[in-house]
């Protein structure tokens, strides 16, 4: 699969979709397993039962109720090299003093 084909290049830079795609880069190490044949990772998450993540669905409750990618979604696409276009930098809010 490829990840533009999946989802609409657009949706990744919108604010909510940004922090997840950061939350995706918290997971540890040691709570993903990808498998790179299939493209697919199991999440050792919060819940008692692990979530089940494919590059265009998740088990998790955000991508049920959203149907968008979630957090573990963005760290399966980054596992597997795809997430290297990415916005290399995240411009944030900035305040500018005048003195």
């Amino acid at each position: 699969m490829v990840w533009s084909e999946i989802w609409d290049s657009s949706i990744h830079s919108l604010p909510e979709q940004v922090k997840r795609r950061l939350n995706g880069e918290k997971i540890k190490a040691d709570a993903i397993t990808v498998n790179v044949e299939d493209q697919t990772a199991v999440v050792v998450g919060s819940d008692p039962e692990p979530y089940r993540v494919s590059l265009s669905e998740c088990s998790c409750f955000d991508f049920a109720s959203r149907e968008w990618p979630c957090k573990h979604i963005y760290r399966l696409a980054s596992e597997l090299g795809m997430l290297e276009d990415w916005p290399p930098t995240i411009l944030r809010p900035c305040i500018f003093l005048e003195y």
